[in-house]
């Protein structure tokens, strides 16, 4: 939890919203929706991360991720 709270520090993410807004996903129903969606887009690798419309499979380090959040 603390790594998580330092992170989004670190990316200036609103941490009270942060919660609030995952407080109320059902994580089943998100898996599924994630595993339908990877699949529409080729997903091959672990981990497939889609950021701010950005797809990116494999490791990325994290300053690689932060520019993530950053793009627009």
């Amino acid at each position: 939890q603390e790594k998580l709270n330092n992170f989004l520090k670190e990316i200036n993410i609103n941490q009270q919203k942060f919660e609030q807004d995952i407080s109320g996903v059902n994580i089943e129903e998100k898996l599924e929706v994630s595993y339908y969606i990877a699949k529409r887009i080729g997903g091959s690798g672990t981990p497939l991360l889609i950021i701010n419309n950005f797809v990116e499979q494999g490791f990325l380090n994290k300053s690689e991720i932060k520019k993530l959040f950053n793009y627009k």
